[in-house]
């Protein structure tokens, strides 16, 4: 179903570009970009005897965007982007099944992450007249972005490492096991949904740096590994506006 309508939005915007000859009229525009991703996800332990903690998650993204004007100060954006991630993820757990012992487990999970995302954004634009005349220098425009976004778990790894520290009277016996995984789809959700908010700033008629915080509403990961986590990231990038 995730690469049903991944693959539906590209050809819908294929079919509205090859409906105009190649051409779009003037109020409509399409280009590619690509980011370097910056993720610091938030956690919710569902179970009170867990602490979460996070290592700093990075990647990078890219896809196309599709542009609409409404006139010269709105447009709508709807993009296709592809992104990945990796990072790692510490869980401490403390149980006393009696006043004797005490259980203590540390799991250390390495993730990796693609997902296909759609954006749509809704942008407010201001226009600013070249100081300097010439064909080479064109207006500037820059760009206050924001609108919902889907993510969908497209392919996703993840081993693990775990510690039980088991005292019992002052002595402890510890056990650690590994657990390797190809697939993780049984630890993220296929699917999650959040917000975002950003700027852009387009010049030289066709050149776009942009920056975008966005903010998962619904939970990565599957509840039964005792934790929520939710998407929180900064994405710093280029673009290039190829209509």
């Amino acid at each position: 179903m995730k690469y049903a309508i991944a693959l539906g939005v590209l050809l819908t915007s294929m079919t509205v570009f090859g409906q105009f000859g190649g051409r779009l009229p003037d109020n409509k525009s399409w280009g590619l970009k690509a980011s370097f991703n910056y993720y610091m996800p938030s956690y919710v332990a569902t179970n009170p005897a867990s602490q979460i903690s996070n290592n700093t998650n990075t990647g990078m993204g890219g896809g196309f965007y599709f542009r609409y004007d409404f006139n010269e100060r709105f447009s709508f954006q709807p993009e296709l982007m592809f992104a990945n991630r990796s990072g790692s993820v510490t869980s401490v757990t403390v149980s006393e099944p009696d006043s004797a012992i005490t259980i203590t487990e540390t799991s250390v999970s390495n993730i990796s992450q693609i997902t296909a995302e759609i954006p749509l954004n809704f942008k407010m634009r201001w226009e600013f007249i070249a100081r300097r005349q010439g064909a080479w220098k064109s207006n500037s425009t820059l760009g206050i972005i924001t609108g919902p976004r889907l993510v969908f778990n497209m392919s996703s790894s993840r081993s693990t490492s775990s510690k039980e520290v088991t005292a019992l009277y002052g002595q402890q016996s510890v056990e650690v096991r590994d657990l390797s995984t190809t697939n993780a789809s049984d630890y993220f959700s296929p699917f999650s949904f959040g917000w975002s908010v950003g700027v852009d700033y387009e010049f030289l008629g066709r050149m776009i740096v942009y920056a975008n915080y966005f903010r998962g509403f619904t939970s990565m990961n599957q509840p039964e590994f005792g934790f929520r986590s939710f998407d929180n990231r900064v994405e710093i990038g280029l673009g290039l506006r190829i209509y």
